[in-house]
């Protein structure tokens, strides 16, 4: 299965402000991009600690499509209660009994569930479930083990590999387009189809007005053939 090179902008939630999250949004939807996103923390993350200002993930998403008119909106790292009208599950860790969640998304059947993994534990729930794996980033001489043994455990429980897409986080600093395109051409090569670029909240509109420079670039590159 051949899937087409998407690409989205992450601005963090955290650390920033309501006009400079709604200047990137408006610049992902007018310049072309293929999706925004936010994230659910509930409290901020990295340097300075949890206790800066932080928007709440959901209502953000409310936010944002009211800011844009086609780019798909998301939240990483989200429940869904998408498909039945009550959802009843007894697991090991906590129990549903006859939860609601409406109104229903208007994609059907659902929307597409993205799950972030590196543990086996996580990518055996990305083959069974998951429409996208999400890598977070980071260390990509580590990508060819997890990719492994996510193709792995689709064969377990006989799911066909490529019915899966793979996504990844990375930043871009806004400095050199020849460094922007090297790498996600490097990151398609290892069969990244969803590549989201995520924004430091300090130059957050610059750097996504850089973004949309480069887009037309970035989308000429071609899935290098496995």
């Amino acid at each position: 299965m051949n899937h087409p090179l998407r690409f989205g902008l992450k601005h963090s939630g955290q650390r920033t402000t309501i006009e400079s999250l709604r200047a990137v949004w408006r610049i992902a939807d007018e310049g072309g991009f293929d999706h925004v996103w936010d994230f659910d923390h509930l409290a901020s993350i990295g340097p300075g600690g949890p206790d800066h200002p932080i928007y709440e993930g959901w209502t953000l998403q409310a936010a944002m499509a009211e800011a844009t008119k086609r780019v798909r909106i998301g939240c990483m790292e989200r429940p869904t209660l998408w498909t039945d009208e009550r959802t009843n599950f007894d697991g090991r860790y906590y129990r549903l009994k006859d939860a609601i969640a409406n109104p229903k998304p208007i994609q059907k059947p659902y929307p597409p569930i993205w799950i972030g993994a590196s543990g086996d534990a996580t990518l055996r729930l990305v083959a069974r479930h998951a429409d996208v794996w999400n890598f977070a980033g980071g260390d990509l001489e580590h990508v060819s083990e997890l990719v492994a043994k996510l193709e792995a455990a689709c064969d377990e429980v006989g799911r066909e590999r490529t019915a899966i897409r793979h996504s990844i986080q990375f930043p871009w600093d806004g400095e050199s387009e020849t460094q922007l395109l090297d790498q996600s051409g490097r990151l398609l090569e290892l069969g990244f189809t969803e590549q989201v670029l995520m924004l430091n909240p300090a130059k957050a509109t610059e750097i996504a007005e850089k973004m949309v420079e480069a887009l037309p670039q970035l989308r000429r590159l071609q899935r290098v053939p496995s």
